[in-house]
């Protein structure tokens, strides 16, 4: 049964080291940055079809984020325009890429 096992845990450690690229020779290509994620609270003070500017809640500069066709199914933008309007505050997700911040989700403060 020991035998076993060990013949499991060596073959589930080579399939990992196989699907991770090393011992390629360098032959994988670039690795690709996965997004970082992270939210802001603040106020919008402006809304656009490719752009969001959030005035951060406590002060600071004004923070603007773009929005990716894909990401404009998800945001309300003429709801976010209310938002604008009333000075109601929202709750900003964004993603990084590439050191661009994308808005991927805006929920009511």
């Amino acid at each position: 049964m020991a035998a076993i096992l060990a013949l499991l845990l060596a073959a589930a450690g080579g399939a990992g080291f196989a699907l991770s690229g090393a011992g390629s020779g360098g032959d994988a290509g670039p690795a690709t940055a996965s997004p970082t994620r992270g939210a802001l609270t603040g106020v919008l003070t402006d809304v656009r079809h490719d752009r969001l500017t959030l005035a951060p809640e406590g002060g600071g500069e004004t923070e603007v984020f773009g929005v990716r066709p894909i990401d404009q199914r998800r945001l309300d933008l003429s709801h976010l325009e209310e938002h604008v309007e009333q000075v109601w505050p929202v709750v900003l997700h964004f993603d990084t890429v590439d050191g661009v911040r994308y808005a991927t989700r805006v929920d009511d403060a």
